[in-house]
């Protein structure tokens, strides 16, 4: 009778942690496939809205990114993207946070739009290398 309590409470301690961490928002990010339409176009959409603000950078590419998936639906794109301002001018690397929320018409939400801190970046990617 003890072992059948047990059994039944570890599996319900087991059950209410894990639709916690689902119901919470805890997700994976994944990477991008930086030639994929979807993401260009969500790329486009983020420095659209960043030259709304009086600026003028023109899209060369997007470099890498990431992406995850909410509960809720919406997709979050964290994507770093190559831009110049002229024809010459020096690329300039922007790091972009958008939300996506797919359907018939895609409703795009920009989060951030910031020069890419390759600081910053150098040492997640060192963080990464000691966790492999």
């Amino acid at each position: 009778m003890q072992t059948t309590h047990l059994i039944i409470t570890i599996f319900s301690l087991f059950l209410s942690t894990h639709l916690g961490l689902a119901f919470s928002g805890f997700t994976a990010k994944h990477p991008v496939d930086p030639h994929n339409k979807e993401v260009i176009m969500v790329a486009e959409y983020a420095l659209t809205e960043y030259n709304k603000k009086g600026h003028n950078l023109h899209f060369i590419n997007v470099v890498r990114g990431t992406y995850e998936q909410y509960p809720t639906g919406i997709i979050r794109y964290d994507l770093i993207i190559t831009t110049k301002v002229n024809p010459g001018d020096p690329h300039v690397l922007y790091e972009a946070v958008v939300d996506l929320e797919r359907g018939p018409n895609p409703i795009m939400k920009l989060i951030s739009f910031s020069p890419y801190n390759k600081i910053s970046s150098f040492f997640e990617f060192v963080d990464e290398f000691m966790n492999a």
